[in-house]
């Protein structure tokens, strides 16, 4: 991101060249282009004009009132983007909420200078949540074409390896994998059904371009793939108690505990500050113990 600033005036803030949202933007859009065109994608384009200008203008209008930046809304675009593919309702009305959730999830739910959810993912939710909306996520709107498949295949390792996240991907994929063949030993559900969700638009634009977001996944390669993990066991959870759209939500769950982790344990402590912490932890439960022992 690059920033410039004007004498006595606004910061001016806008993607560089070699911004990978360009790149992410590029691709939804060409999505987009492809889902209403030629898979014949239930959305309108007033549906994803709501929910795109709904972010950006949105975004743009904080930054400058709250930080005095005029901005260019990268990202809130890839958000609103993101909405226009995932979500589905007959109303206008759930993809301007969306829109403007997803950009106060970013703007004002922060953790140590950092938003806590994925914005688009976030305001995804909501809107699933929402009354009388009638929203839903169907992944059979991508078909079974293999070509489309290897095309977004492509696309999204090609972003994962611009922003170096490639593990996350493949931790969550491989840890989805085995605990739907878990399920499917348990009688839980059937290999057919996770063979249908692992080859899905939806679930892949979530693998590539929702859970690898930098902001709101941990700072170490450690952190990322317990993170990834993470994902797919709460997925797991919700999905064998029969909660829809429990991809989305699980995702939702780990940000929460991981900003919650990262409020009392900032990922910038010393290592010195986590010993002096465990040895003091120790002696508290040795401390409990004593008594126990002299009876």
């Amino acid at each position: 991101m690059a920033a410039r600033e004007a004498a006595g005036g606004p910061r001016f803030v806008y993607p560089g060249l070699s911004d990978p949202r360009l790149v992410q933007i590029g691709i939804l859009a060409t999505f987009t282009l492809i889902g209403k065109f030629a898979l014949g994608f239930e959305v309108s384009w007033a549906q994803v004009a709501a929910a795109v200008l709904t972010a950006c203008l949105l975004d743009a209008g904080l930054s400058y009132l709250r930080s005095n930046v005029v901005l260019v809304p990268a990202s809130a675009l890839v958000s609103g983007l993101s909405l226009g593919l995932l979500l589905r309702t007959p109303e206008l009305w759930p993809f301007l909420v969306a829109g403007a959730v997803t950009v106060a999830a970013k703007q004002f739910i922060r953790v140590g200078g950092r938003h806590v959810f994925n914005p688009s993912n976030f305001g995804l939710v909501v809107a699933l949540a929402l009354p009388w909306a009638a929203g839903r996520v169907t992944p059979g709107q991508w078909g079974d074409s293999w070509v489309l498949l290897f095309l977004i295949l492509n696309l999204g390792f090609f972003i994962v390896y611009r922003v170096r996240r490639l593990h996350v991907v493949a931790a969550f994929v491989a840890a989805f994998a085995v605990f739907g063949l878990l399920r499917s030993a348990l009688d839980l559900s059937s290999v057919y059904s996770l063979q249908a969700s692992l080859i899905s638009g939806s679930f892949l634009l979530f693998a590539f371009f929702m859970i690898t977001d930098p902001m709101t996944s941990p700072g170490t390669v450690k952190g990322r793939v317990i993170y990834a993990v993470a994902v797919a066991a709460v997925d797991a959870v919700l999905r064998s108690a029969g909660v829809p759209y429990s991809i989305f939500l699980a995702l939702v769950v780990v940000c929460a505990l991981y900003a919650a982790w990262r409020a009392f344990y900032p990922e910038d402590t010393p290592r010195s500050v986590w010993r002096t912490r465990y040895r003091s932890l120790r002696g508290r439960e040795e401390d409990d113990t004593q008594p126990m022992q002299r009876r």
